[in-house]
């Protein structure tokens, strides 16, 4: 992604909307980052290539905890 990585998008997000809900996705298995955005609330890290069925289960246990937000 040019411009900036996966975990200053994270943080951005978590700036502007601190309750949203965010997964990671990375190609890569850089461990200090992974544990930094864990630690940081991130409910997913999910490794590419990625599984449609695993996301979409994902996507599913998350809206149905938050409802119709």
């Amino acid at each position: 992604m040019p411009g900036m990585n996966g975990v200053e998008v994270f943080k951005r997000i978590k700036a502007i909307r601190p309750e949203c809900p965010v997964a990671v996705m990375t190609a890569y298995a850089v461990e200090d980052l992974l544990e930094e955005v864990k630690r940081e609330g991130a409910v997913a890290i999910l490794k590419k290539p990625i599984d449609v069925n695993d996301l979409a289960h994902l996507i599913r246990r998350h809206t149905a905890q938050k409802g119709d937000d």
